[in-house]
């Protein structure tokens, strides 16, 4: 796999959030028995490190492997295994059963929800949001 000046900027990114963001914290966060994941994913979230591989319309980067295949070499600079993988729990785990299964469940459940409300808006017959619209 070829990468491009776009991973290598991605690479920056994630080098910088792993030496500004989580090594300088280690030793603090395991002496206090924490771990900062709130704050922490979110900062990976502002440099686009979730959910890279997954379409866009569900909030997904509409990235190639190649970005994961860096966010992994980037994590592995980590002081700490445990931090890279929480991270990789989330990223490699949670999120593919949620784009494999849930995307399109939920995208449908959306259609239900919003075809009701249209009726109840729009429609000639008065139509009432049923629980499994809502589900």
């Amino acid at each position: 796999m070829k990468l491009t000046e776009e991973h290598e900027q991605f690479r920056s990114s994630v080098r910088r959030l792993v030496d500004e963001e989580i090594n300088p914290f280690i030793d603090e966060w395991e002496a206090a028995g924490i771990f900062p994941a709130h704050e922490l994913f979110a900062k990976l979230g502002s440099i686009g490190a979730l959910g890279l591989e997954y379409d866009a319309q569900f909030g997904g980067g509409d990235a190639d492997h190649g970005f994961t295949f860096v966010l992994a070499e980037e994590l592995g600079r980590c002081d700490a295994a445990g931090v890279p993988m929480a991270i990789a729990v989330q990223t490699s785990m949670a999120t593919p059963a949620l784009a494999r299964y849930g995307a399109a469940r939920e995208m449908a459940r959306r259609r239900r929800t919003l075809d009701r409300l249209h009726q109840l808006r729009h429609g000639g017959r008065r139509a009432a949001l049923r629980q499994e619209d809502l589900l």
